[in-house]
């Protein structure tokens, strides 16, 4: 019995060597059965669209605002402007390909400038170009600008931030505004409620949960418990004050919308405010509130013309 151990063994170890090399041809060959991404999958091939209501549930009068674009926010600032800022992917610009742009209305919406890229100066080295702008207005009138990004050491998106006097050239605020150890966390809402700010995020790989964080100062933000809404709700938008609380406006099954008396408890509001996806919100002037939307992928989508420095990371398939 002792001279057959040796081959009993060898046999066993044969077995196992043999079934581990058939699991992975067949896992090979499953690879290589998927069809491979389509060059013309990605945020380029959307647009943006702008909408108008007067009471922030009703939006109408859609028409196409920016082409190639998305992820975009909104503010009316000090001076009466109105700013968007988004994700800017021009076939005629690889300068401005796939960077975070800026447009300005003097005139509630009615009519924009040609868009240009932002400068953020202090941006650390070996940072990712900044993604997924979302806009507040400060008490002293400049603006700040949060956004995701991370370093080559940490390849985990967080949020960082900005501020800016004239919303084109911006100063990097040292440290990270709010991250999840080990999750990514992209496309941030911020509000203020009072004299608190609140941060809002979609939980990566969740329906109707997002982060949510308070802060004093817009800089140092406390998490707190996430917030749930149920269905198929993604937390994905624009959260804007009202006079008696704050309002979400997020991605779903078209744009819905919330509202909380504090921040923390939301209560569904009926209904759908308008196709699209990712909405930026402002009041105007005059008034009126203006939407603008990410709308769906073109019908004769293209390649991206250029190399990409970062791989997109697109929101939109993922609802």
């Amino acid at each position: 019995m002792q001279s057959k151990l040796p081959f009993i063994r060898s046999h066993h170890t044969c077995l196992v060597l043999m079934v581990v090399v058939f699991t992975y041809v067949l896992q090979l060959q499953s690879v290589r059965s998927q069809p491979p991404p389509r060059p013309e999958h990605g945020p380029w091939n959307n647009d943006l669209y702008i909408l108008e209501s007067t009471n922030g549930f009703n939006f109408s009068n859609a028409h196409k605002l920016f082409e190639r674009a998305g992820v975009a926010t909104l503010v009316q600032d000090s001076q009466n402007r109105l700013i968007a800022a988004f994700q800017w992917f021009p076939f005629d610009d690889s300068d401005s390909f796939d960077r975070v742009a800026v447009s300005f209305s003097y005139d509630s919406g009615k009519s924009w400038s040609h868009p240009q890229t932002i400068n953020i100066e202090g941006l650390p080295e070996g940072f990712m170009r900044p993604f997924d702008p979302t806009l507040v207005v400060l008490d002293d009138g400049r603006l700040r600008l949060y956004f995701s990004s991370h370093n080559y050491d940490n390849r985990i998106p967080a949020t960082y931030s900005a501020v800016s006097a004239d919303g084109i050239h911006y100063t990097f605020e040292p440290g990270i505004r709010f991250a999840a150890p080990g999750e990514m966390v992209i496309d941030c809402a911020v509000g203020r409620l009072g004299d608190t700010w609140h941060y809002y995020a979609p939980v990566q790989g969740t329906r109707g949960v997002g982060y949510h964080a308070i802060s004093q100062d817009g800089l140092h933000f406390r998490r707190l418990a996430n917030v749930e809404l149920q269905g198929a709700e993604n937390w994905l938008g624009c959260v804007l004050p009202t006079n008696n609380g704050l309002r979400f406006y997020g991605t779903g099954h078209g744009v819905w919308s919330a509202w909380s008396p504090d921040g923390t408890r939301w209560h569904k509001e009926h209904g759908s405010r308008t196709p699209g996806a990712d909405p930026a919100v402002a009041a105007t002037m005059n008034g009126k509130l203006i939407m603008i939307v990410t709308g769906p992928p073109r019908h004769h989508a293209s390649p991206s013309p250029f190399h990409q420095a970062r791989p997109p990371i697109d929101r939109l398939d993922e609802l």
